[in-house]
């Protein structure tokens, strides 16, 4: 599997959480569009997201060159889920993101789990550091909804969404946690949040006609 795909230049990032080990070899890329996975977490999202900015504009975010990544590439990386402390293995790979980030520059990137949401949060030292799993959906979604609300086109903005718990067993109460409502609609809601914040900054970074990320 390659490491990434489209361009390191795109203004908008995917960052997974690592290869699936069992298809590692059959996949060609991060969040391959043949695995379920992409479609679990990204497809419907993505779905509201063109949906919105069409109703409104009569346009379509180009998603071509969205550049793709996994945090790590092999999920044996992985720590134990409340370490804090990060192996030197994996803190290289980290630091790999963050000399990427600041080449690059890129203005959102999408991190999806609560393991990506912090490698992301270590490749841009925030402070403190988490054990992963102290990332609960509440919790993603009160940093989703802050982080929205606080979007600054001209700074790389780290925006959190869910991973396959969304598509698993406890998928409403992912659903009620990350939105704050007994009814909410996870994709609905990062959806329209995320669309209205590319239509209010559309002239800060080019998000809809087709563009070579150079």
């Amino acid at each position: 599997m390659k490491e990434s795909s489209g361009s390191a230049c795109s203004p908008i990032w995917l960052l997974g959480d690592s290869p699936p080990k069992k298809w590692v070899c059959e996949l060609d890329e991060p969040l391959d569009s043949r695995h379920p996975a992409r479609h679990n977490i990204w497809t419907p999202v993505l779905e509201r997201i063109q949906s919105c900015i069409y109703a409104k504009e009569g346009d379509r975010l180009f998603v071509d060159h969205l550049y793709v990544r996994n945090a790590v590439r092999d999920s044996d990386d992985k720590p134990h889920h409340r370490t804090l402390k990060w192996s030197e293995c994996l803190q290289t790979q980290v630091d790999i993101l963050k000399h990427c980030i600041d080449e690059h520059k890129p203005t959102m990137v999408i991190s999806f789990g609560n393991f990506a949401f912090e490698f992301a949060r270590r490749s841009r030292t925030e402070n403190p550091c988490y054990g992963y799993s102290d990332w609960s959906a509440e919790r993603m979604g009160c940093e989703f909804s802050k982080r929205i609300e606080s979007f600054d086109p001209k700074c790389i903005n780290l925006i959190p969404l869910l991973h396959v718990s969304i598509a698993r067993g406890q998928f409403i109460t992912c659903h009620k946690n990350f939105t704050q409502d007994c009814k909410g609609n996870y994709f609905d809601y990062v959806g329209k949040k995320i669309a209205t914040c590319l239509m209010d900054h559309k002239g800060d970074f080019p998000i809809y006609r087709p563009h070579q990320f150079t």
